[in-house]
């Protein structure tokens, strides 16, 4: 009997530390994701505010130049820009997907082992 309760207890003991464990690793998780975020939406105010900086720029050169210079650089200012924003918007989606795929192969380890251990408490009862 004592040996039994031995080993309920340090099973227990084993369960609390890998929840310790996994909730740590869901912190430190939603920590990146929160960061990764956070970068994201101060790239985008950066690219929106020199977006909103260039047109005012390109609206500027097209008042003081005549109508053919204003087509010929409105073309190129907003093929540039949208290249860049292109970039920058793919840059931001693909971290976020490699987050999401860290994050889901956390989970998947998390979900695995607190089956594991859901099973071994569930055969230790009497």
């Amino acid at each position: 009997m004592l040996a039994l309760c031995f080993v309920v207890y340090k099973v227990a003991q084993t369960v609390y530390l890998q929840t310790q464990i996994l909730d740590k690793d869901v912190s430190s998780a939603e920590l990146k994701l929160l960061t990764l975020a956070a970068r994201i939406q101060d790239a985008e105010h950066t690219l929106r505010h020199q977006l909103t900086e260039q047109a005012v720029v390109n609206s500027s050169k097209a008042d003081t130049s005549g109508e053919s210079t204003r087509e010929a650089g409105g073309g190129n200012g907003q093929k540039s820009n949208g290249a860049g924003a292109v970039s920058a918007r793919g840059a931001g989606i693909r971290a976020l997907l490699a987050a999401h795929g860290d994050l889901a192969a956390q989970l998947r380890a998390n979900s695995s082992t607190l089956a594991h251990l859901a099973d071994l408490a569930h055969s230790l009862q009497p």
